[in-house]
């Protein structure tokens, strides 16, 4: 088949699915199929979100396909231009998410977080009830780097603790 019989066919499928025909849709995604998914797995990396886009492009043609222009280019081109656009729209939808999600996370942390400060009645009493650290809290964290090798602050604190 030559460029021209191919661009003929096309335009007849197009014709059909126009009409409702939904064998001219089947015919159409048998023909463009595998170009449009190895373009949109190219494009996202990702062979789920790439069926996906597949899908949309043929549904639009469905609902579009009295609106392509000769003109213009081939029906593999307008099918692929029409890939490409469906996958930027895929990726600025995923990425609105991520970012609604984690605006969602820093608010939903501000708001646990102010709804637990503004519930206690006696932030001293709070305190009190929790388990004091030990007195001598600089000599058991203090990496064990020798005796005499102390931070004078904490050694001096050590002292106090003692009594010495």
């Amino acid at each position: 088949m030559t460029a021209t019989d191919e661009r003929i066919a096309d335009i007849a499928l197009l014709e059909r699915i126009v009409q409702r025909d939904v064998e001219g849709i089947a015919l159409l995604y048998d023909r463009y199929s595998g170009a449009a998914f190895t373009l949109a797995y190219r494009l996202v990396c990702d062979r789920q979100m790439a069926e996906d886009i597949v899908h949309w492009v043929f549904l639009d043609a469905w609902r579009r396909a009295g609106s392509y222009d000769a003109q213009c280019g081939t029906v593999r081109v307008w099918l692929l231009t029409s890939v490409h656009h469906q996958t930027i729209t895929a990726l600025r939808t995923q990425r609105s998410r991520v970012s609604v999600a984690a605006d969602f996370d820093a608010s939903a942390i501000r708001a646990a977080v102010e709804g637990a400060t503004a519930t206690r009645a006696d932030p001293a009493r709070d305190r009190d009830t929790h388990h004091a650290p030990p007195r001598d809290r600089a000599r058991t964290n203090a990496p064990d780097i020798g005796e005499g090798a102390r931070h004078p602050r904490a050694l001096g604190r050590d002292q106090q603790a003692t009594g010495e």
